[in-house]
């Protein structure tokens, strides 16, 4: 490599040497543990590359934003619904290409018409009330989330229950 002055001087010619770009981390692999109605939150498991000396990973929620988590075990817990984005980074700097991994809350729909469809809800279901429904007659009732459609009622005689984790409307 030469220099060459801005009054046209040029310096002696000095080698230099371009190191190879170090190798990128292959795009991680990543396991996901979605939400329930009673934990949540979910948890990404980067699964490959596996953890090694001078490797992290780092997670960042897209949709919504939330801010960068980088740790050395790739084992991210408690993370809320949403879109992230998860890279493996090496000790030289350079950063994979991202996985999208999308966490998310996902009832089964169990429907109330006169009987239960496609079968009695469960502390993880959304249940739907499409016709009257009393506790008395028809059992106790337990799920996540409960509608109860226009024009419904749900009747809760003394000594049953109805037990709904989240939404009631």
């Amino acid at each position: 490599m030469t220099v060459k002055t801005a009054a046209g001087c040029i310096s002696a010619a000095t080698a230099v040497v371009v190191n190879a770009q170090p190798a990128t981390p292959a795009a991680p692999t990543a396991s996901v543990t979605q939400p329930t109605c009673t934990v949540a939150t979910g948890t990404i498991t980067v699964t490959s590359p596996s953890p090694a000396t001078g490797i992290t990973y780092t997670v960042v929620g897209t949709n919504p934003v939330i801010a960068a988590v980088t740790n050395t075990t790739g084992i991210f817990p408690g993370l809320p619904e949403g879109d992230y984005n998860v890279t493996a980074n090496n000790v030289s700097g350079c950063i994979s290409s991202p996985t999208s991994v999308t966490l998310s809350l996902s009832l089964t729909t169990k429907t109330w018409n006169g009987t239960w469809s496609p079968s009695a809800p469960t502390s993880d279901d959304l249940a739907i009330i499409n016709a009257n429904y009393s506790a008395s007659s028809n059992g106790d009732l337990n799920a996540c989330s409960l509608i109860i459609n226009c024009g419904y009622k749900l009747t809760v005689e003394a000594g049953k229950f109805v037990i709904i984790q989240n939404d009631l409307t």
